[in-house]
């Protein structure tokens, strides 16, 4: 899902590190063409990732890993209150090394969150990464329908990036030349995938 694959050769240097931030039931580290010595985290609730763990147990025969190593980890990248452990320091303890490069992947998040939450979550991600790494997101760039579930849209990410402290690379729209994947049949999208980069 996602354009993430493709990210690899954008960066600097070879990425030896995948941070997928609000996981859920991703599968990346086990179907992912990963070059060798990939280390991927995963982070979301605590009881997400233990349905997901009994989920891959109940698989036959057990599905390998395509990376070097996955680490889960138990944390809440929504809440505005910095009172507790930061969830880039629980990021950390886990084996996260902000001087090696790596991919951040936010798909499926940004939008549920506040635009404060957001502003905020992409500068804990420069303040993490030193520079020297990637980040896809998905955002939603129209209006949002009354009822909706999200809480925030982007009409203009490059902008909106500057004040996070990070850097707009590219943005492509699902059903558009990029994204479309031969499956996509109506029209192009308002949901985009942003490539970004600490500032």
């Amino acid at each position: 899902s996602g354009p993430a694959p493709g990210l690899w050769a954008g960066i600097p240097a070879p990425a030896r590190q995948m941070v997928l931030v609000a996981a859920g039931m991703d599968s990346r580290a086990y179907r992912l063409g990963f070059p060798p010595g990939v280390r991927v985290f995963e982070l979301d609730f605590a009881p997400v990732l233990e349905h997901k763990q009994r989920q891959i147990e109940r698989i036959v025969p057990a599905p390998e890993l395509s990376c070097t190593s996955l680490v889960r980890i138990a944390a809440d990248v929504s809440p505005l209150d910095t009172s507790g452990t930061a969830w880039t320091e629980e990021l950390c303890a886990a084996g996260y090394d902000p001087e090696v490069p790596s991919v951040w992947v936010f798909e499926g998040l940004l939008y549920y969150l506040t635009e404060e939450r957001v502003q905020r979550l992409l500068g804990e991600y420069a303040a993490t990464t030193r520079g020297n790494s990637i980040a896809v997101a998905s955002i939603v760039t129209g209006n949002l329908r009354e009822g909706n579930l999200f809480k925030w849209s982007c009409a203009d990410f490059g902008s909106f990036a500057e004040s996070a402290g990070v850097r707009m690379l590219s943005q492509e729209f699902l059903g558009g030349e990029v994204a479309n994947y031969g499956r996509w049949k109506d029209g192009v999208s308002t949901t985009a995938y942003v490539v970004f980069t600490a500032m």
